[in-house]
């Protein structure tokens, strides 16, 4: 298994410009991070990590790094520091590298020895546990699948997994549930039309560090910005490729588009949310009715049962139901959420 090599510094001009040069020199021996927003790096050390090596800027250091195993830090600084030893587990720490040479020298040297315990997500022959995908749909408006994902994040951070939120309705109503009603910048969906080495960090800087990470959604709808199934499958599978979160969770709009199409057919589980009324048991009906739409993966149907009409869906086939909430923060607490997370966990 590699070495874990993570590089924290805000300067993004400094690291880029050997960040090719890292990678060739030790992208067999390593597994390389990059991390220049602040508050990434503050959600990245929410969950216990186990790092071989931790080239961080003094900007970033604090002494949470300590709650940590870290093998070998360098901290850099940008003015000449004595160089200090670490203490508390952590290996040899130097307050100071103004040379690519140096820097080169102290992940070369902190390489000669044997990688940590491996993290928690790494599976029993030593690799990286695959990113699951998690689709959230319904075919009809207003069902609770925006309030049903972003719960999902919430427990699923409670049980110490990583999960980030993703709007992919048009209007991306996750961001009604957000308490900082920021958006994302638009470069972002220029970067995600001309994808390069550049998008993961449009990505980064647009995720909201909130209690459950959400990327921003844009003020525009996403028709108008013209992003569509090709650019949010993008999307989807450079983060996932990146690692840095457990489960990606897309909430889904309610029709089914090719961005619903697309997206449902590579998630490894769809969550499904109708409601006991007339309407919403003709659509699921015509929707089991074209089962090519969804992949062979696990499906499970939930029921809102805060609008019904006297209809009553067959207990066999649901997973769980919810009813209405008197706020929020009462939704967020349904154990059917923990229950649902549990699922996932255990697939």
């Amino acid at each position: 298994m590699p070495a874990r090599l993570v590089i924290a510094d805000p300067d993004q001009g400094y690291i880029r410009q050997y960040e090719e040069e890292l990678i060739c020199a030790f992208g067999a021996r390593a597994q390389i991070q990059i991390i220049t927003q602040p508050a990434y790096l503050e959600n990245f050390f929410r969950t216990h990590q186990i790092i071989d090596i931790l080239v961080i800027a003094r900007e970033f250091y604090g002494a949470f790094v300590k709650e940590h195993e870290i093998g070998h830090m360098l901290v850099v600084d940008k003015y000449p520091r004595i160089d200090i030893s670490g203490d508390g587990g952590f290996g040899e720490a130097s307050e100071r590298f103004t040379t690519k040479e140096e820097l080169f020298t102290f992940i070369e040297k902190s390489l000669k020895d044997e990688p940590l315990i491996q993290p928690d997500n790494a599976s029993e022959d030593g690799t990286k546990n695959a990113v699951k995908i998690i689709a959230v749909y319904s075919p009809i408006g207003g069902s609770g699948k925006s309030l049903a994902s972003f719960a999902l994040g919430k427990k699923l951070k409670k049980l110490e997994e990583t999960a980030i939120l993703i709007g992919c309705d048009d209007l991306q109503s996750i961001g009604v549930y957000m308490e900082n009603r920021q958006h994302a910048d638009e470069s972002l969906a220029s970067a995600l039309k001309n994808l390069n080495e550049d998008t993961y960090w449009e990505v980064l800087k647009n995720v909201s560090q909130e209690e459950v990470p959400c990327l921003l959604p844009f003020e525009k709808p996403l028709s108008v910005l013209k992003i569509g199934a090709e650019e949010l499958l993008d999307l989807v599978n450079l983060i996932k490729s990146k690692g840095d979160f457990n489960y990606i969770i897309l909430d889904l709009g309610c029709d089914m588009s090719e961005v619903t199409r697309t997206l449902v057919q590579i998630s490894d589980l769809c969550i499904i949310i109708t409601e006991p009324t007339v309407p919403a048991c003709r659509k699921l009906e015509k929707l089991l009715m074209n089962q090519e739409l969804f992949p062979a993966q696990k499906t499970l149907l939930i029921s809102n049962q805060q609008r019904s009409d006297g209809i009553h869906l067959n207990p066999e086939t649901l997973f769980g139901s919810f009813a209405g909430y008197d706020s929020i923060e009462e939704a967020m607490e349904d154990p059917l959420f923990y229950r649902l997370v549990l699922e996932i966990i255990d697939d």
